[in-house]
């Protein structure tokens, strides 16, 4: 980050004889990220920030109330220094350990229950197709908690986070993990079962939508960043997007963007001449672009055995979910989304819902797909919670 500055806090707690170590980064909101690795030998410490696509490591010496180090990512490093504040205050909710029985599994998770008996209006938090683990989910859930409500984080089950490896069924098994979240808040002491929302960010603000379409008992419906086109519309997206960065231009921009278009259209059984489409697939692996893509080991049929959740899901099309949702929505966007047609989304998702007579739509031009920056989102996605689970809060 050449010329700028990011506040990262790490909290340190004595538990079972050792320290456990959380990181937070209110910037990129992240709160309460456990590290993994800690360690102290001498006054040397040492710990990884855990990320999907590039975990972080962070090396320094304890100097009387500083540790002073640099922090790593792919061959940089940055200077990073902690100096100690002391305590920091508890937070106004308390939290249990919880598990609910999913799909075939055992779902482990963390309760953020307000203060009082209740009972509480709740949120279950879905995950983006980049994260998995429940502290990945923690920002959201402090200002659900922070706003009387509930919240509910889970460890999602193992399944690829790339959508060209993700099959039907292990998104299928998501869903109905989710599903059983919701049951579970429903059936649990002390929660209100009639105000129970769900949502999430990205693919968890997709899943959030086919769960409320599913389940009628869903109160509400934050969805952040939502995808609002079909699978092979955001591949495509993407696709070229990529391209255009790795400088692929004119002519073979082109050709690989048709290329992925006429897969698609396979998929669908729009294709005349698969035996043409196979040998251009052929074609295409040696091609200085094809190392941009994911290209597929043969040509992506119905009839596949196993297909591929990217060309397979036009009946999970995204506004078609958000269509059956009658319940409060709250829907935003980012301008810079690198991730999703984002205007594209909006007005699919916009003419979806537009029976919908309790639809909150927020657009953020200068964002990206996490929604950074947007300086008033929180404040705005608190009073949305209120207003909609009937909480005070503080």
């Amino acid at each position: 980050m050449p010329g700028a500055a990011m506040a990262l806090t790490l909290d340190l707690a004595a538990s079972g004889g050792s320290l456990v170590a959380r990181i937070s980064v209110p910037a990129e909101h992240v709160l309460g990220l456990r590290v993994a690795g800690f360690e102290v030998v001498d006054r040397d410490v040492s710990f990884r920030i855990p990320h999907p696509d590039h975990p972080m490591d962070f090396a320094g010496r304890v100097a009387g109330e500083v540790i002073d180090g640099a922090l790593s990512m792919e061959g940089r490093a940055l200077p990073l220094v902690f100096t100690r504040v002391g305590p920091v205050p508890l937070p106004p909710y308390a939290e249990s350990e919880v598990s609910f029985r999913g799909a075939e599994r055992t779902v482990e998770g963390t309760l953020l229950l307000p203060p009082g008996e209740g009972p509480h209006p709740a949120l279950a938090l879905f995950h983006a197709t980049s994260t998995g683990g429940r502290d990945d989910l923690r920002f959201t859930a402090d200002l659900a908690a922070r706003a009387g409500v509930a919240a509910l984080v889970y460890d999602r089950r193992p399944v690829p986070i790339d959508l060209a490896r993700l099959s039907r069924a292990d998104f299928l098994a998501v869903v109905a993990d989710a599903e059983a979240a919701v049951r579970f808040l429903r059936e649990r002491a002390g929660i209100d079962a009639g105000r129970v929302g769900v949502g999430g960010l990205s693919q968890g603000a997709w899943i959030s939508a086919l769960v409320a379409s599913r389940v009628p008992e869903v109160a509400f419906v934050i969805a952040l960043s939502p995808p609002g086109v079909p699978l092979h519309e955001i591949d495509l997206h993407q696709t070229n997007l990529r391209l255009q960065q790795a400088g692929v231009r004119g002519a073979a921009l082109a050709e690989a963007n048709q290329l992925l278009a006429d897969l698609h259209a396979a998929s669908r059984g729009e294709c005349a001449d698969l035996a043409a489409l196979e040998e251009r697939l052929r074609l295409a692996r040696s091609q200085p672009w094809a190392r941009f893509l994911d290209l597929p080991e043969r040509v992506p049929t119905a009839a596949s055995p196993g297909p591929l959740l990217r060309y397979t899901a036009t009946d999970l099309d995204p506004a078609r979910a958000f269509g059956l949702v009658h319940v409060p929505v709250l829907l935003a966007f980012g301008g810079r989304d690198e991730r999703l047609p984002a205007a594209r989304c909006a007005e699919q998702l916009r003419e979806a819902l537009s029976g919908n007579s309790e639809l909150t739509v927020l657009s953020y031009p200068e964002a990206n797909h996490a929604l950074l920056p947007a300086p008033d989102l929180e404040p705005r996605l608190t009073a949305w919670i209120r207003a909609r689970a009937g909480s005070g809060g503080r």
